[in-house]
């Protein structure tokens, strides 16, 4: 048998097969226990919505990022850092707890099974794809990084293209 599996929290134990020394055994459990997080250990999620999917150029947008912790224990020393792409004016960033310094909030402790919000509001200097992305991490670790980026995109679109938009839906709702 090759495959080899630990508890996800606990001592570590590996009964040694018959073609296993015990040092390979040793260094098993080792690297086992190196991989493994504790199950005591905060797990963040973070999520991130944009209020709209395209907008007008010229006007501001608003994104909603939700970081929760889904561990077992408190998350201590909750970073959150937004990171908008392409050109933008930074306008607010208005935590549900702790502080913000422009795009980077400290957010404290997030309880085992709470979450954290930060309404963050920009204005794209520039028509295009607007792809705005957030992460977060605790100082006492987390279980699985592999979720703790989120992005959300939206279109921004030239006014003359919105005008000439809305002026070839107005010519065809008039009638004859």
């Amino acid at each position: 048998d090759t495959s080899w599996s630990a508890p996800s929290s606990g001592r570590r134990s590996i009964s040694r097969p018959p073609s296993c020394s015990m040092y390979t055994r040793q260094r098993l459990v080792r690297r086992l226990d190196s991989t493994v997080p504790p199950a005591d250990t905060p797990n963040l999620t973070i999520s991130k919505v944009a209020d709209q999917s395209s907008m007008t150029f010229g006007g501001t947008m608003s994104y909603t990022i939700t970081v929760a912790n889904t561990g077992t224990v408190d998350a201590t020393g909750v970073m959150m850092n937004d990171q908008p792409g392409g050109a933008y004016a930074f306008v607010s960033a208005t935590p549900s707890q702790g502080s913000c310094n422009a795009l980077a909030c400290d957010l404290g402790t997030i309880a085992a099974g709470a979450s954290a919000t930060v309404r963050v509001v920009v204005q794209p200097l520039d028509p295009g794809g607007f792809t705005n992305s957030a992460s977060a991490m605790a100082a006492n670790g987390d279980r699985d990084v592999a979720d703790n980026t989120a992005g959300a995109t939206v279109d921004v679109v030239a006014r003359s293209t919105v005008m000439r938009l809305r002026e070839s839906v107005s010519r065809k709702l008039v009638p004859a």
